[in-house]
C-alpha cells in the first residue's frame, strides 16, 4: 500500500447504500484527509450526498466481469473512462491474489490504466485472511469479509478518526421508508432474509459491530441526514 507510513487525521469510508440518497452528507465525506470507496460506485452525479473525491476505490471483480466486458476490447476503453471520470486521482485496489479466478482481472485493469493518473495496488492475500481470522474470533459468521469490512479494519490502522458512511443494510431506513440497495442502481434490490441467508457476507453481523463501536466512541457511524459545518 502507498500510505503504509502514512497517518490521516480524519478518514470517510463510504458504502453504497440507499440510505445516502437525499443525506447531504457529500461535503462532511469530502472534508476527509482520505476517502475510501467500494466496488466503482457511481460518485460525480450523486456528489450532493455521497461527495466527489476519492482517494482509494476498490472492485469486486464480478464487476469487472458482467459491466467492462472482463475488461477487454470496448469494455476496457469503457472501464478507462469511466474511472477518469468517476475518479480522477484515485488508487484502485484489486484482489488479484486473493482467489486465482481474480488474476487474471485484475492485470487486465491494471494495463487499462497504464498512463493514466491512477496508481493501482493489489490486495496481500494474506491480509485477506488475518482479518476474516479476526473477525471470526469477534463472532462475525460469515463466508468471506466483505469489501466494506475490510477496508474499514485496514483503515483503522491508518486514521485517527474514522466515520462510516452508507453502511446500513437494511431494506428500510430508521423511520421504515424503502431504501434502495445501492443508491447510484434503481434495479439493484435488498435481499429477502431468506436470500441474505445464502449469502457469503453477513452484513447485519457487520453493522451491529460498527454500531457497538459507535456507541464506545471508537468511530462515526452516520445513518441518517448530515447537517452543513
Amino acid at each position: 500500500m502507498p500510505y503504509i507510513s502514512e497517518t490521516f487525521n480524519k478518514c470517510s469510508i463510504v458504502g453504497s447504500s440507499g440510505i445516502l440518497l437525499n443525506s447531504t452528507c457529500g461535503q462532511s465525506i469530502d472534508s476527509a484527509d482520505f476517502v475510501v470507496r467500494f466496488n466503482l460506485a457511481h460518485v460525480q452525479k450523486f456528489a450532493k450526498d455521497v461527495g466527489s473525491r476519492t482517494d482509494l476505490i476498490t472492485s469486486n471483480l464480478w464487476i469487472l466481469k458482467r459491466e467492462y466486458g472482463s475488461v477487454s476490447g470496448k469494455g476496457s476503453r469503457r472501464f478507462q473512462a469511466f474511472v477518469k471520470r468517476e475518479y480522477p486521482n484515485a488508487t484502485l485496489l484489486f484482489p488479484a491474489f486473493t482467489y486465482q479466478f481474480t488474476s487474471k482481472l485484475s492485470f487486465r485493469a491494471q494495463d487499462a490504466l497504464k498512463g493514466q493518473q491512477h496508481s493501482v495496488v493489489f490486495l496481500h492475500p494474506l491480509h485477506h485472511t488475518m482479518v476474516k481470522r479476526f473477525w471470526k474470533s469477534q463472532k462475525v459468521h460469515e463466508v468471506r469479509v466483505s469489501s466494506g469490512l475490510l477496508l474499514f479494519t485496514s483503515m483503522m490502522s491508518f486514521c485517527k478518526e474514522v466515520h462510516l458512511y452508507g453502511y446500513w443494510p437494511f431494506a428500510e431506513d430508521a423511520d421504515g421508508n424503502p431504501l434502495l440497495y445501492h443508491y447510484f442502481d434503481e434495479k439493484a434490490i435488498m435481499l429477502t432474509p431468506a436470500r441474505l441467508k445464502r449469502r457469503i457476507h453477513n452484513m447485519p453481523e457487520e453493522f451491529d459491530k460498527y454500531r457497538k463501536w459507535h456507541n464506545k466512541g471508537a468511530i462515526q457511524l452516520h445513518v441518517g441526514q448530515c447537517t452543513s459545518s
